[in-house]
């Protein structure tokens, strides 16, 4: 079994390599930046399973289920760290994808499904 050191570098291999560059943001209640930390993270868009039976006069999709507009994002947290980002990663920090200019919101953290590795993984939603 490979050691967690090996997961992690293999983690961030990956992510250097597929990646892009993102600005993760924290700002107070007021609107005032607390924290900025230019990183690279891996950005995808959630698959949504849109062959789901549905049935005359009910909704399609369960409430708070992911959109087409949400995204997957894989971020490691040293990166973080390391550009003075502070940890943990909460709902209502805001992404912006360098390349595109999009900015997402983050609504759910999973900071321990790629513990391991390093890696928090977390689910945002594009904002208008």
């Amino acid at each position: 079994m490979p050691s967690p050191a090996a997961i992690q570098a293999a983690h961030a291999r990956a992510i250097a390599a597929l990646g892009r560059a993102v600005t993760f943001r924290r700002s107070s209640a007021g609107g005032s930046d607390l924290a900025e930390a230019a990183v690279t993270a891996v950005v995808r868009r959630v698959r949504v399973n849109t062959t789901a039976a549905t049935q005359e006069g009910f909704l399609t999709t369960k409430p708070n289920a992911p959109s087409v507009a949400d995204r997957e994002v894989l971020v490691m947290s040293a990166d973080l760290a390391a550009a003075g980002f502070p940890l943990p990663v909460v709902k209502g920090d805001r992404i912006r994808i360098a390349d595109t200019g999009e900015w997402l919101q983050v609504d759910t953290v999973d900071d321990g499904k790629r513990y391991i590795a390093g890696c928090i993984e977390l689910t945002a939603k594009g904002l208008a």
